[in-house]
């Protein structure tokens, strides 16, 4: 089943976006996230995220990236973006969009590897965590 449903939690240093199975990369989608993103960050007054789920289908064109690129730089000034799907590969699309939201002063990178994704928004895992094995259930990390 195709959806756009995701979820926003601030965890302290970093806001974690997890997207729902069977999310789809869209237009009208990454408007939406983009929105409540921008909210979320205000509230919390956090620019590090980390997006996270299953591998995402995608129904998006150079256009639909430009317009996404600018329109989370937009939305939230100085944000830094790590996105972790298992297995991403990164492609011309993904790297046009990379670029767009980088001229505007957003940064954000696609990973495959969740402790990579971590270690680029400078958030280190506590009392021996690992990113991907937290401790009794609840991930902490610290900057």
């Amino acid at each position: 089943m195709i959806t756009t449903g995701f979820t926003i939690e601030f965890c302290g240093t970093y806001l974690h976006v997890h997207l729902a199975a069977g999310y789809e990369i869209s237009p009208e989608g990454m408007h939406e996230l983009w929105t409540e993103l921008a909210s979320a960050s205000k509230t919390h007054n956090c620019r590090n995220v980390l997006a996270e789920g299953f591998m995402p289908s995608r129904r998006m064109n150079m256009a639909g990236a430009y317009i996404s690129g600018e329109q989370i730089a937009q939305s939230i000034v100085g944000l830094s973006l790590a996105c972790y799907f298992k297995g991403y590969k990164a492609d011309e699309l993904t790297d046009f969009f990379k670029t767009v939201a980088r001229n505007r002063g957003t940064m954000v990178e696609f990973f495959s590897d969740r402790e990579e994704a971590f270690r680029w928004l400078g958030i280190r895992s506590a009392n021996g965590q690992t990113a991907d094995q937290p401790g009794n259930g609840v991930p902490q990390f610290l900057m």
